[in-house]
């Protein structure tokens, strides 16, 4: 169905994300008691307040609080023994103290996590190649709004997990000086999260890439989903505040189908260039 599954780490322990954000005080005196919570509220019309899994809030709000300015954020590795004890401590619903590790560590814990859901963030039907077919538009405004209808029908679940990260996310970019993570970078990273395992056998990616070889469906994939994501971070308060803030004009999903079928036709389409990812000292 596209939804969230249960999964390892405590992942089906869950706490209510919303849109407005605690105090620093209060998510670190609250944070280390929330892997074993388990609540649930359902979408009002005026906010998001949704479950999302505990190990991402934990994790999240301790690197609110304690990583935002650290170098190599989410690409230097942390210590992996460390790594696997929290996540076993997770699985076992145990109390974890994140202070106790280091900051690369613990978003190591958050990265497996992401990697390893059993389905992706972003459904891939009938979701991702609608997206794709929007990332084509070369009206900015038009493809935002677009990005804004479709993130606004997805599942509950889906939507709040992916404006809870993609918040997160643009936070961190707001330290890019300090901790190296511009959101091109950020887009690489967690790209695959968003939108899971590339496949070339996909038929709505079939119909928008058409004869396309293999090889180059899969690497274009990889790169429409990039620069999806960097939209989604870069654009994070025009795509997902305005679904708490005011009335969005919500697309059907269907109303893509024009365009997917006109990109079948087109050939040559040239993707914008991606920013490689800058050496980090230490890595």
């Amino acid at each position: 169905n596209g939804q969230l599954a249960p999964l390892r780490f405590g992942a089906s322990n869950t706490v209510t994300s919303s849109s407005s954000s605690s105090s620093a005080a209060s998510r670190a005196s609250s944070a280390p008691q929330l892997d074993r919570s388990q609540k649930s509220q359902t979408e009002s019309e005026q906010g998001l307040l949704c479950p999302i899994p505990s190990i991402v809030y934990v994790c999240v709000e301790h690197l609110k609080l304690n990583g935002l300015t650290t170098n190599g954020l989410f690409r230097l590795c942390g210590h992996h023994t460390l790594q696997l004890n929290t996540e076993t401590s997770f699985d076992n619903a145990e109390m974890v103290d994140l202070s106790a590790l280091d900051v690369h560590t613990v978003a190591a814990v958050l990265k497996s996590f992401l990697r390893q859901l059993p389905s992706p963030i972003v459904p891939r039907a009938p979701f991702f190649g609608r997206l794709i077919a929007a990332s084509y538009l070369a009206d900015r405004d038009l493809r935002i709004d677009y990005y804004m209808g479709l993130v606004a029908s997805l599942p509950k679940e889906n939507r709040a997990l992916l404006q809870y990260l993609c918040s997160f996310f643009s936070l961190v970019c707001e330290h890019s000086e300090s901790n190296r993570m511009t959101p091109e970078n950020l887009a690489i990273v967690f790209s695959p999260s968003f939108f899971g395992t590339l496949k070339s056998d996909n038929e709505e990616l079939s119909l928008a890439f058409g004869n396309m070889k293999t090889l180059d469906k899969v690497l274009k994939e990889s790169r429409i989903a990039t620069d999806i994501t960097l939209d989604f971070i870069k654009n994070f308060q025009r795509i997902f505040q305005a679904l708490v803030e005011r009335p969005v004009r919500v697309f059907k999903v269907t109303s893509a189908e024009p365009i997917i079928a006109q990109l079948a036709e087109t050939t040559n389409v040239q993707t914008p260039p991606r920013t490689p990812l800058e050496p980090v000292e230490g890595a």
